[in-house]
């Protein structure tokens, strides 16, 4: 994170341990880094990392479309719904104004994410931060959550259609790969926190019932018991397809809903005792 002074450097620093899986950093003023998600709409930019994603994964324009917006929506929509969770507060960035920076980790690594420092920063009234240049203040969490949800939906909408005409993916499947990354985003704060249940919690009232259809989620929860404690899945919505990757071995994940629940719960428990070994 740079020294730039914002409201958006004091609401990160203030939440430490926020998106370990996540790379994001506040830029500098007048910083243009990278790509930004607004410019990932056109046809040609996203066309062109489309093709890129391919050429490392082969397995075709809906594997590397999926793929590719699985790593945009982890930072953009995880980091947010984990700094919701872990203190409350939801930055909402323009579009135009949020960069990636690729990584050189390649399809397995998010893409840095850059927030102009100017980005606003909802925040309930009983918040310090309340009243402060660069903030909105929301009446109560339930609106918190619907402005995250609206937020998400309003930003990746141009990307998601953009990427179903180039890929032929569909647009539900696409929706939930953000949905899914939105719902990652409690989830691992909450495993990072020790605060598993109140994150099952979040994620059902935040995307079980939102009227935003494309980003309804309705988790399927594998509780996997090792040694005295529980430990908390959720199978995936939609196929990620990482099995059409030629390079990277054809196989489910353990959490597919292609395959059975108790496949994956019998998967799952080998995971987690060789894990602990």
């Amino acid at each position: 994170m740079t020294s730039t002074s914002s409201v958006l450097t004091t609401v990160l620093a203030d939440t430490p341990g926020t998106a370990p899986y996540w790379p994001v950093r506040v830029g500098s003023p007048g910083e243009r880094p990278g790509p930004s998600l607004a410019d990932l709409a056109g046809a040609d930019l996203l066309g062109e990392a489309i093709a890129a994603m391919d050429a490392e994964l082969d397995g075709g324009a809906a594997l590397a479309a999926q793929t590719l917006l699985a790593r945009l929506a982890g930072p953009a929509a995880g980091v947010p719904a984990e700094l919701l969770f872990r203190s409350g507060r939801v930055p909402v960035p323009d579009p135009a104004r949020m960069w990636f920076v690729t990584g050189t980790g390649g399809a397995r690594t998010a893409p840095q994410l850059v927030l102009d420092p100017g980005t606003v920063v909802l925040v309930l009234p009983d918040d310090p931060l309340a009243g402060a240049a660069g903030t909105e203040t929301v009446p109560d969490r339930d609106r918190l959550r619907d402005r995250l949800v609206e937020w998400t939906h309003h930003a990746f909408g141009p990307v998601v259609e953009t990427a179903v005409v180039l890929s032929r993916r569909g647009r539900r499947a696409l929706w939930q790969v953000v949905a899914d990354r939105l719902g990652n985003g409690f989830l691992m704060s909450g495993r990072a926190s020790g605060q598993l249940p109140a994150a099952r919690a979040e994620i059902e009232t935040t995307l079980g019932d939102t009227g935003i259809r494309p980003l309804r989620l309705r988790p399927d929860w594998l509780e996997i018991e090792h040694e005295g404690t529980v430990e908390l899945f959720r199978r995936r919505a939609v196929c990620c397809l990482y099995y059409k990757s030629r390079v990277h071995g054809e196989v489910y994940c353990a959490t597919c809903p292609l395959l059975s629940r108790e496949e994956s719960i019998d998967r799952l428990r080998t995971a987690v005792a060789d894990r602990d070994r």
